[in-house]
């Protein structure tokens, strides 16, 4: 909008200048410009409600009523109150040239003026000024807007100030943060508006830091409004001016008072996860597949006896590994764990290398996979267990030593039975009794000899059994034949099943033999939780209604009571060939 272009004027004189108002009329109606005019009584009525058709593009206002100096510095006062409240370009007409109105009409921003008398072309090109500046400050003011709401829209803080820390803006973020609103802090200087007293010489040190051009940015100690205290991650960097002075200092600050409790806690849980690997002497780590390389926890390095130098890689980990245990750990990792994805698990033995000892670990992993199924982190933990095995090496020959005691002293009795059955004739028969310790003899003897440290292996264990009973009748008329499983079983079942094994054997000698002789079968198998003991032999059938109930035998009332001890179930079939099935459930320990 210029003076070529007509626009609506608002021209607004005092009561007593009635010809200035038809000499200003006269020139802008010349100009092709729609005029409106009143007294000044109107000025506020007419400046203030300017919707719909009434609108104004321009106000020329005479503030000069009538060359009373007294009444000039009041109206002037009049419109700067007006005009702060519309945004609308003006013009100040004055016939007084003196310094106090310059002075006073110059205060009054975005105006252009002229004196009275100046003529018509001075006045139409203030009003070409006035419109010009004034759609430079709408546009600033506009800028300045957007600006502001983008600001406003950030989370984080934005205090700008001047070099010396006076406050010049405060978003809406800070306002939230600090509890205080922007025109309570704006031209307060910042050290006494958010600096806590913890904070004031860091606070004097990063003003000397930005002085020189520097940015700075960390963890600061900062007050709210209330006094509460609270750390926020601060970043104050400096707008330089063409001459590299610093013209303004920019500050963006984060409350990061949960990110730090969240760290805070974090470094709690790793300071007892220290101290408890410390305890229970294991370290914990992390393996990438991919990358062939791993990380770990501290007391894996006092573990392995290495520091922070050594090469974390798989050859490096298999350089830790004694030389016995190298190849069987390099074939589990790569066959069954990474290959088959199956769990880490496995005991072995390593050589410290600060100290050349060798240790036994405990070793465990779980592998994670990706989208397509291979593997691409272990995560697992090693733990020394050189103690506990040595503990339990102590133990096992404790175990030992009590067994082969245990087994000198049934062997005492049953030599004790065959001189007793000798020296009395045949009026006593020990035989079962002196098979019976024999039986639970064998256990102890391969405890003893520490051939069942994880247990009795039922092949080799009936097998026996079979054999010894067999054996002692010299006439060969028996054979045994025998098929189990690969069951290991403790002692607790094992010493059950070799005297059921014993006595249903004696039995068969007793009563089973043929011409031909006989064969007597003894037959374990594994069918999922349960084992199935099958004890036969191919002789003559047992009486007529011999039964496990009424059989009035003590071999036979043995037996039932083991099957019991077992929680298992005793069967059996008298015909055509006497067998015995026992059935009892297997432990997940056995």
């Amino acid at each position: 909008m210029t003076s070529d272009t007509p626009c609506t004027v608002l021209v607004v004189v005092p009561d007593t200048a009635a010809g200035s108002r038809s000499t200003v009329d006269a020139i802008l109606t010349g100009a092709g410009h729609r005029v409106r005019t009143v007294a000044g009584t109107g000025l506020a009525d007419h400046m203030t409600d300017r919707a719909g058709d009434r609108a104004v593009d321009l106000v020329v206002v005479d503030v000069d009523p009538g060359g009373d100096a007294d009444c000039t510095a009041p109206w002037i006062e009049t419109v700067r109150r007006v005009l702060d409240e519309c945004d609308v370009a003006v013009v100040l007409v004055s016939s007084d040239s003196g310094e106090d109105v310059t002075e006073r009409v110059r205060s009054i921003p975005h105006v252009a003026w002229v004196v009275g008398d100046s003529g018509g072309n001075v006045l139409l090109e203030a009003v070409d000024n006035a419109v010009r500046r004034h759609r430079e400050a709408s546009g600033i003011r506009d800028v300045i807007r957007r600006k502001t709401q983008i600001l406003d829209a950030i989370g984080e803080g934005v205090i700008v100030t001047d070099p010396d820390g006076t406050i010049r803006y405060w978003n809406r973020a800070a306002t939230e943060m600090y509890g205080w609103q922007a025109e309570d802090v704006r031209g307060r200087n910042i050290a006494e508006v958010t600096v806590s007293d913890m904070s004031r010489t860091q606070a004097r040190e990063v003003m000397e830091a930005l002085g020189r051009g520097e940015s700075w940015t960390g963890d600061f100690a900062v007050r709210r409004r209330d006094g509460s205290e609270f750390c926020a991650l601060v970043t104050d960097s400096p707008i330089l001016a063409a001459d590299g002075s610093v013209e303004a200092i920019v500050g963006i600050s984060t409350d990061i008072t949960e990110r730090r409790t969240a760290i805070d806690e974090l470094a709690r849980r790793e300071a007892i996860l220290t101290e408890a690997q410390e305890v229970a002497n294991f370290g914990h780590y992390v393996f990438d597949i991919p990358g062939g390389r791993w990380t770990h926890s501290r007391q894996l390095d006092t573990i392995f006896g290495i520091g922070g130098e050594y090469p974390a890689d798989v050859e490096g980990w298999l350089d830790l590994v004694h030389p016995d245990h190298r190849d069987g750990m390099r074939r589990y990792l790569e066959e069954r764990v990474i290959g088959n994805g199956e769990f880490f698990d496995r005991e072995y033995m390593i050589v410290n290398q600060r100290t050349g000892e060798s240790r036994w670990v405990h070793g465990r992993g779980r592998l994670e996979f990706d989208a397509s199924g291979a593997p691409v982190t272990m995560l697992g933990t090693i733990r020394d267990i050189t103690d506990v095995r040595r503990r339990e090496e102590r133990l096992r020959n404790v175990v030992r030593e009590t067994n082969h005691r245990v087994k000198n002293n049934l062997m005492m009795v049953g030599s004790l039975l065959a001189l007793k059955q000798r020296a009395t004739g045949d009026g006593l028969d020990f035989s079962d009794i002196r098979r019976q310790l024999e039986a639970i003899m064998q256990v102890h003897d391969l405890l003893s000899r520490g051939e069942a440290g994880g247990g009795i292996a039922l092949p080799q264990y009936l097998a026996g059994i079979a054999g010894a009973a067999v054996s002692s009748v010299r006439s060969g008329q028996f054979r045994a034949a025998v098929e189990v499983d690969e069951i290991v079983v403790g002692a607790d079942v094992a010493v059950p099943l070799g005297i059921v094994v014993n006595e249903l054997a004696t039995n068969t000698l007793k009563y089973g033999g043929r011409d031909g002789g006989t064969t007597f079968t003894v037959r374990c198998r594994r069918d999922g939780g349960v084992c199935i003991l099958t004890v036969a032999n191919d002789g003559p059938p047992l009486p007529e209604g011999t039964s496990l109930e009424g059989s009035g035998t003590l071999g036979l009332s043995l037996v039932n009571a083991i099957a019991r001890q077992l929680a298992g179930t005793l069967v059996l079939r008298p015909t055509p060939y006497p067998e015995f099935v026992l059935t009892f459930p297997l432990s997940e320990s056995r």
